[in-house]
């Protein structure tokens, strides 16, 4: 295993990615603004192996919506298949 000095993340700094089919398709017409908000503030916090760990009040914070509206967005991205949530 590489020293962790050697590890690096390819993505450039200040970027994030998403994927081309979520514009491709209209996902933001069956999922709704709020959701697609909440998307991409979890893609921006994404590690090279797609993992995000942000906390709802973090979610709130950036995406300047409820927690309510966080909560309900984060259903309908699961329930689309986008996102999967574990909880520890």
């Amino acid at each position: 295993m590489p020293e962790k000095s050697k590890l690096k993340d390819s993505r450039k700094l200040n970027v994030w990615y998403s994927e081309d089919e979520f514009f491709d398709y209209g996902v933001t017409k069956h999922i709704g603004a709020s959701a697609a908000i909440v998307y991409f503030a979890l893609c921006r916090h994404a590690d090279r192996n797609g993992k995000a760990f942000p906390s709802v009040e973090l979610l709130v914070q950036e995406c300047g919506l409820s927690n309510r509206v966080v909560a309900k967005s984060t259903r309908t991205l699961k329930q689309f298949g986008l996102i999967e949530i574990k909880r520890n």
